[in-house]
């Protein structure tokens, strides 16, 4: 066959046929379907073809696969694997399958010609394409991509390259498989070097038109190497976007499990906006409007229920201990020791003014010392206080009594 260009065979009423037109055809039948494996697949296996070990015999299962050179091994039966496990010695084993085929059908007496040069199976009526199973030691990792037997200028054979001769082998890696070493397990087998075939597409789309897979990058920002994309109400919409600067969910992302950080951390980008709606139980930065301060924000619902919860687990209890609880009710709790390192601010009732507003507590005055100041100069909050705490917290209204007791301010009504 020609093989600078795609030439095949042209029929006329009582044209004369040769030996040559009938190969001509089937050759261009094979070729271009060879061809057509190479342009939109890449090689590997299709189906079927896993290793089942019986004993210490091992086979290859009925399957498909295609070769590098586009050609289809089609294996319809088993195929045993020539692999001879020893109970004293492990050893590793790659084992492949490559093309094979092979004349028969001989012409019967009579019907024979006298035997062509170089053409041995000139007098056999048919071909049989039938894989055979080649096993390799194995050295090293497993190497998929480079079959043995394949000349290097073949590694990159496509569907315009010149077909090869049909005796050039291409192996496709099955699997690798261990053998020997024990006496009742003979064989572990490894698929995971096992090389499947691919699709070569710019974009890959469900049949029914709604999502496909855009494989192919665009030059417009915000750039996407890949990307899953849903097409609804005749526009498309962006799911998912993988560039080299990370990847992106436009329509948010749900992960049932866990999220792992690694080497990473979580990154909050600045925001130029306030948000105008609520978004309970989200962490996000926002733009204070008033004061124009960036803020990274942990937002509750506004049930007077929920709660910001920061602890850790007790092994002593076997259960989660809350350390600070911030409340959608406005108070925050301290489940243990606060120590201030700097000033305590504020007080009860809000800030005050005027000649009786209380100054921020020097770093140095103890916090029980700046409680007691505080009280000391609005005492009629501390029966209201005490009161408060008799009923919610007997310990705490106690402990209230005895640091305002040891300043001499203590209130005859607590």
């Amino acid at each position: 066959m020609d093989e600078d260009r795609i030439k095949r065979v042209s029929y006329s009423d009582g044209q004369y046929l040769r030996l040559e037109d009938f190969q001509a055809e089937q050759d261009y039948h094979v070729r271009m379907r060879r061809r057509h494996n190479l342009a939109g697949h890449t090689w590997g296996v299709v189906t079927g073809l896993e290793l089942l070990a019986e004993r210490d015999k091992l086979s290859v299962q009925p399957g498909f696969a295609i070769d590098g050179y586009g050609r289809e091994l089609v294996l319809l039966s088993r195929a045993d694997v020539p692999i001879q496990p020893s109970a004293d010695e492990v050893r590793t084993y790659d084992v492949w399958l490559y093309y094979y085929c092979y004349a028969v059908d001989p012409a019967p007496p009579g019907y024979a010609t006298c035997p062509q040069k170089d053409v041995p199976w000139s007098n056999y009526y048919r071909w049989v394409e039938e894989p055979r199973v080649l096993v390799t030691p194995a050295h090293g990792p497993p190497k998929p991509d480079e079959p043995p037997a394949v000349p290097e200028g073949d590694r990159k054979f496509g569907p315009v390259h010149p077909s090869p001769d049909e005796a050039a082998k291409w192996p496709v890696l099955l699997a690798r498989v261990m053998a020997g070493g024990q006496t009742t397990h003979f064989f572990e087998i490894d698929y995971s070097c096992r090389r499947y075939v691919g699709v070569r597409a710019g974009s890959v789309c469900h049949p029914d038109g709604t999502v496909r897979l855009d494989l192919t990058p665009t030059g417009t920002d915000p750039k996407r190497d890949f990307g899953v994309i849903l097409r609804k109400e005749d526009k498309d919409q962006e799911l998912l976007a993988v560039s080299e600067n990370g990847t992106r969910f436009p329509k948010g992302m749900t992960v049932a499990g866990e999220i792992r950080v690694d080497g990473g951390a979580l990154a909050f980008p600045a925001s130029e906006v306030t948000p105008t709606t609520q978004l309970p139980w989200k962490v996000y930065t926002a733009k204070e409007a008033a004061t124009n301060r960036q803020e990274l924000r942990v937002e509750l619902p506004d049930d007077r229920k929920s709660a910001l919860v920061v602890g850790a687990w007790s092994t002593e209890k076997n259960c989660f201990a809350p350390l600070l609880s911030i409340g959608a009710d406005n108070t925050v709790t301290v489940h243990g020791t606060l120590v201030v390192n700097g000033k305590l601010e504020g007080g009860v009732g809000g800030t005050r003014e005027g000649p009786d507003a209380v100054p921020p507590a020097p770093p140095e005055v103890s916090l029980s010392e700046g409680i007691a100041d505080m009280f000391g100069a609005c005492p009629e909050l501390i029966p209201r206080l005490v009161e408060l705490l008799r009923a919610r917290h007997p310990a705490a209204a106690q402990v209230l009594a005895e640091v305002v007791g040891q300043h001499g301010r203590r209130d005859p009504g607590a």
